[in-house]
């Protein structure tokens, strides 16, 4: 499964403004991160996109946080939550 995300993060990563990749399980354990995001955010990516999917039942959250610098980009996708961080 490694191999699928390392070539996933490596087409994300294409993008000269794409800093950092991360993936994380149900239980915010960290599957596979590069670049600027590490396995301590693997938790708290994963906490975020499961509240959020409280707020709109039966939707797939997209949570942006924005900096004056760059933002990270979280979504879930089944049991898997994706963030993308991104320099402006």
């Amino acid at each position: 499964m490694e191999k699928v995300f390392n070539t996933l993060a490596s087409e994300l990563m294409k993008d000269s403004s794409v800093k950092g990749v991360l993936c994380a399980d149900e239980k915010g354990d960290s599957l596979y991160h590069r670049g600027t995001l590490n396995s301590n955010s693997a938790a708290v990516s994963a906490q975020l996109t499961a509240l959020s999917a409280n707020l709109e039942p039966n939707s797939q959250p997209i949570i942006i946080l924005n900096s004056s610098s760059s933002k990270v980009i979280l979504t879930n996708n089944g049991p898997i939550t994706t963030a993308v961080h991104k320099q402006l």
